[in-house]
């Protein structure tokens, strides 16, 4: 990791009670550095604190105020959460990693003294409780917790939840260990990964700073029990990526969310067969454009089709990572982990014709083989929303132009309008060449033929029951379609 910074600060409250948890005070130089490669870094205190204010608000549950770090106390009877309100706030926000890091990274700012670093984190998730639980203990975690703070919120019910997570912990390091080809970064001061479990003010767990615990949100623990297994491998799986480098060699980017928080889904699934937030695998399908940079924790129906593709679904994960490691790029990294699936499977090896493959996929349901469950045991079942949904009448002309980037599809469906007698639509006009393209027929609900639209005009039956989806993906980063459609 880099390390130009002239000395660590160390969170007071986290050392008195044998936590290690530190960020890394940059030189005058480096913070220079800092500040152009990550333009959205807080520089100020009042930057900070409005950081602090939108990381609060966006998951209101609670209120207090800072007065001062030896002053300041957390509002105990701020209302308990029931089930609906706590589901509804992890649908939105899991760990908000990027928010979080540049808040971490915001402290480091030289100008800042002790007391005001002291005073910041006490602003955003309050003074730390006293960790009066029995410790538990295993081969490379120690797992810290509450029972008896003053703020029910900080409070562990039941020391079982403690030991399932750790359970869940040895079994994400053994399996991460193995597809990564490392372990899970870990501070070198310390023998092994701390846990603790607390009240925090932002997401249900986190792994930031590199140079801390794993935090994880007490409440969300006793109230939510399915969401354990995957948000603790999700966290782990994000100290693997420190391993190579994430937060430590490379900067974060606001617009790297699609890699990070996608891959750190991933185990989720081939761990546990679960995810935490349903939406990580809906909103690739309910959103009518899926562009891959645009999706964040919901890229990972993407990431889920490549592993699928290989009979060691993990074996990608590794050549991904030390491409990250090597170039700092996380495309270049998505691109070695195609090249690693296409070298497991018959998938293409260019990232576009395997990105049409994923849309292609997607459009059919079956972006990977089973079914599987959110916090609730329920099973995730999403519906694919297309871009527009043409009911097809007699003598009715669609036109539509568009421009489409990279790593995106757009989906259109046509159908008749029943009783209309259309039996067939003509499509026409021009497609770029850097656009691919490719058709699906379906009958009822079983697909009938697939073919590219490599020559227009190109007429399609849709007779009987049939409907017709048009997909559109690009190779390169303006490309441009123009489509008429004409029904008979």
């Amino acid at each position: 990791m880099d390390r130009e910074f002239e000395e660590w600060h160390i969170f007071r409250d986290y050392e008195d009670q044998g936590v290690t948890c530190q960020i890394p005070v940059h030189s005058e130089s480096h913070w220079s550095k800092v500040t152009r490669g990550v333009p959205s870094v807080p520089t100020s205190k009042s930057q900070m604190q409005d950081l602090i204010s939108n990381l609060r608000t966006r998951v209101d549950d609670y209120s207090f105020e800072a007065i001062n770090p030896a002053a300041l106390e957390l509002d105990s009877n701020a209302p308990k959460l029931d089930h609906d309100q706590v589901s509804n706030r992890v649908q939105n926000a899991e760990c908000r990693n990027h928010e979080i890091a540049l808040f971490n990274l915001g402290l480091g700012n030289p100008s800042f003294t002790t007391i005001e670093r002291e005073q910041l984190l006490h602003d955003l998730d309050g003074p730390l409780p006293t960790l009066d639980g029995i410790p538990v203990e295993t081969e490379n975690f120690i797992l810290r917790w509450s029972q008896n703070s003053p703020n029910e919120l900080d409070n562990i019910h039941d020391i079982e939840r403690v030991r399932r997570t750790a359970t869940a912990l040895e079994r994400a390091y053994a399996y991460l260990s193995r597809i990564g080809g490392r372990e899970p970064y870990r501070p070198s001061s310390v023998a092994k990964i701390e846990v603790v479990f607390r009240h925090v003010a932002e997401g249900s767990g986190r792994a930031d700073p590199p140079e801390g615990p794993l935090l994880f949100r007490a409440s969300d623990w006793n109230q939510i029990p399915g969401m354990i297994e995957p948000t603790a491998t999700h966290e782990l799986f994000h100290k693997l990526q420190y391993s190579f480098g994430y937060r430590g060699l490379h900067l974060p980017s606001a617009s790297d969310g699609w890699f990070f928080e996608g891959t750190a889904s991933i185990p989720e699934v081939l761990l546990w067969n679960r995810v935490s937030v349903d939406s990580k695998l809906r909103l690739a399908y309910e959103q009518s454009i899926t562009a891959l940079g645009s999706l964040s924790y919901a890229s990972l129906p993407f990431w889920l089709f490549g592993c699928g593709q290989c009979a060691d679904q993990g074996v990608a994960i590794r050549p991904m990572l030390e491409m990250y490691e090597q170039t700092g790029s996380t495309r270049r990294a998505a691109e070695a982990f195609v090249k690693s699936v296409s070298e497991a499977s018959h998938m293409p090896e260019q990232m576009y014709k395997f990105f049409l493959e994923f849309s292609i996929a997607r459009a059919l349901g079956n972006t990977w083989p089973s079914s599987v469950l959110d916090v609730n045991d329920r099973s995730i079942d999403p519906i694919l929303r297309p871009l527009d949904s043409f009911l097809c009448q007699p003598g009715v002309v669609c036109n539509v132009r568009k421009s489409i980037s990279d790593l995106s599809c757009h989906f259109y469906e046509f159908k008749p309008d029943p009783g209309t007698g259309i039996a067939q639509i003509v499509v026409e006009k021009r497609i770029s060449r850097d656009v691919l393209s490719k058709i699906l027929i379906f009958n009822g609900q079983d697909l009938e033929s697939s073919q590219s639209l490599s020559e227009l005009p190109l007429a399609l039956d849709l007779s009987g029951e049939r409907r017709a989806l048009l997909l559109l993906s690009a190779e390169s980063p303006r490309a441009f379609y123009e489509l008429r459609v004409t029904s008979h």
